[in-house]
């Protein structure tokens, strides 16, 4: 009888032990939310771990620094006021956003910016939204990554997952519509290309509900996705976009009078010559490692691929690779034949930056061995050089209070990190 006993006591004991380290860390969550974030990284393979760094991505939002005018953090925070004094019959004009003129076409962020403001008009809840939705699929896509690292882990598939963790971060949500519709057309792109799961061209489709744009995006995963792998059909698209990237932008007026209503004056708002002279004035203030930041990751990854495509056929003939390797050509081409209409282009480059890197970290996690390969010693210097620029667009909006223990936090004020290490000798070398 007692040894017919002893297992069940013993699983009794372990999960008792399980729930007394989850109750602990949140507990220590609690008292230094930054300390249980740094533990959770070191545990991530465990589900409460990922819950802490979730809460600790919406602790961010909460305590968010609205760092200038010129962000449009300032601007969702001032339409947040504006929404707050309207009364509740208004939320039907969200609805109609998309054929209206002086509406917003997007749905999701007035949607969420309504219900916030029947709470308050402050922004610190507003951005703690942002940060659970963003979030929401950001840690879901590191997720399906970190699962397929635990199984290799390959350095060099390492260096690219941390990579791509910092291509569009958490401080992504200063521009929440956009960049939040990234990752959720990209959610719903990695199954549909990998796995050709058409149940998730409706998440990816949602991302047209988060951000305009992504109409254009989901287009070519459409098309992708009914005529597949025609590789010369794409590399003749890659190619024609790297010689005439303007044979698309002339267009754009026309598809705009199409579209009609909100979506018609968006569209020509990207398109107006005045607006395409203040981004490339904009650009041209900038420091060159910034302008350069881009090209640099994007002939890194170009050629990259090329060569782990030629030097490892056997690992590159995988059906999910396969897939991804024709889409991506069809989508570089989309990015360069819309870099010439600003602030469209270059965002969706980050865009094709996901599934690029994904493609390599999918090859390096099929490779045995801990060795260092050349291609990721090569990409080195690009890829740190953009996510310093990335923590550095960040630190402007980072709370240095995030980081203080719980009593400190709540009596602290809106100091942005970058308030206090703008003036360090190191950070003035890099970014001044």
């Amino acid at each position: 009888m007692q040894l017919d006993t002893f297992p069940l006591k013993q699983s009794t004991t372990k999960k008792w032990i399980i729930n007394r380290k989850k109750a602990e860390i949140y507990l220590l969550f609690l008292i230094w939310p930054f300390a249980a974030f740094l533990v959770a990284l070191r545990h991530y393979h465990l589900k409460v771990s990922r819950n802490i760094i979730y809460l600790f991505l919406v602790l961010y939002g909460f305590t968010f620094v609205f760092a200038s005018e010129g962000l449009d953090s300032y601007r969702y925070a001032g339409k947040l006021k504006q929404a707050a004094a309207l009364p509740f019959t208004a939320f039907w004009d969200i609805v109609g956003g998309i054929y209206a003129d002086d509406t917003s076409v997007d749905i999701v962020e007035p949607f969420i910016r309504f219900l916030v403001s029947r709470i308050t008009d402050h922004p610190s809840l507003l951005f703690a939204v942002f940060a659970l939705v963003f979030g929401y699929f950001y840690l879901h896509i590191i997720n399906l990554l970190y699962d397929r690292f635990r199984k290799s882990h390959n350095p060099n598939a390492l260096v690219h997952f941390l990579f791509f963790i910092t291509i569009i971060p958490i401080f992504g949500i200063n521009g929440f519509r956009f960049w939040t519709a990234a990752w959720v057309f990209f959610y719903g792109a990695y199954h549909v290309v990998l796995f050709k799961d058409k149940r998730f061209l409706w998440v990816s489709l949602a991302a047209c509900l988060v951000h305009f744009s992504f109409l254009s995006a989901n287009t070519v995963l459409l098309v992708y996705f009914f005529i597949g792998n025609r590789n010369i059909v794409y590399y003749s698209l890659v190619v024609l976009s790297f010689i005439i990237p303007d044979l698309v932008s002339p267009y754009l007026s026309q598809i705009a009078d199409v579209l009609g209503g909100g979506l018609e004056s968006r569209i020509m708002s990207y398109t107006n010559q005045s607006y395409k002279i203040a981004v490339s004035n904009a650009l041209d203030e900038t420091r060159w490692f910034m302008q350069w930041s881009g090209k640099l990751v994007l002939y890194y990854l170009f050629f990259g691929i090329l060569f782990l495509k030629l030097k490892f056929t056997r690992i590159v003939q995988n059906d999910e690779l396969q897939n991804l390797f024709s889409f991506m050509l069809f989508f570089l081409s989309f990015v360069n034949f819309a870099r010439p209409v600003p602030s469209f282009g270059g965002r969706f480059q980050s865009v094709f930056f996901l599934f690029a890197v994904l493609f390599i970290f999918i090859v390096f996690t099929k490779m045995q061995g801990r060795k260092w390969h050349v291609i990721t010693i090569v990409g080195l210097f690009p890829m740190a050089l953009s996510a310093a620029i990335a923590f550095r667009m960040g630190a402007e909006t980072l709370n240095y209070f995030l980081f203080a223990p719980t009593p400190f936090f709540f009596l602290g004020s809106d100091i942005a990190l970058y308030d206090l290490i703008k003036d360090m000798t190191i950070y003035k070398l890099l970014f001044k």
